[in-house]
């Protein structure tokens, strides 16, 4: 599930999962390549996928089923790097405290505007 997107770089988005296998997405505008960070540290890039297909990816309540199923046999694939994701893990779990804590707060609300 998304949690957080940043398109802070005009050609690329950055996107992070409440997953159970993908912490992490890197999409680039320009050459349509897509990187996914694994929780164990693997990171791959999938080649030439289309805009529409990463909004769905992102979209999807689980990336890993849909990347199984829509990317991964389909696309050319390498895998580009082994990463430490312990800080990256961290962080994603401090995104998802703040989201409940905020979705608690809405949630909780006497406010009819809020609910």
């Amino acid at each position: 599930m998304l949690i957080k997107k940043v398109t802070e770089k005009k050609d690329v988005v950055e996107s992070y999962y409440n997953s159970s296998n993908i912490l992490k997405s890197v999409y680039h505008i320009d050459t349509k390549d897509l990187d996914v960070v694994f929780k164990r540290g693997a990171v791959y890039r999938y080649a030439d996928i289309p805009l529409k297909l990463f909004e769905q990816f992102e979209r999807e309540q689980s990336q890993g089923k849909f990347l199984n199923k829509k990317i991964k046999n389909t696309y050319t694939t390498n895998k580009v790097a082994d990463v430490d994701t312990q800080q990256l893990v961290q962080s994603i779990n401090k995104m998802i405290q703040r989201n409940t804590k905020i979705g608690t707060i809405i949630g909780n609300s006497t406010d009819p505007e809020v609910n």
